[in-house]
């Protein structure tokens, strides 16, 4: 399979070059500590990381969700 780019669409070159996906749902303690482990990585690539919550409603989890909505890495 190839794929091509259109001269007209240049590579981004500031993208993310890997983008770790978090699911979660209502363990807030468990994605503390998956964001912080993936944030303290000493990684040589610009990366984004990617909270997919599915309906979280424990106050804790949506405290912190809303914390990590302000971080430039996610």
């Amino acid at each position: 399979m190839t794929t091509s780019r259109s001269s007209a669409e240049p590579l981004n070159r500031d993208a993310p070059q890997v983008s770790v996906i978090i699911p979660c749902k209502d363990e807030g303690v468990l994605l503390a500590e998956a964001v912080e482990s993936v944030l303290g990585q000493e990684l040589s690539v610009r990366f984004e990381v990617v909270i997919i919550d599915d309906g979280s409603e424990n106050e804790e989890t949506l405290a912190l969700l809303s914390d990590l909505r302000d971080h430039p890495a996610i």
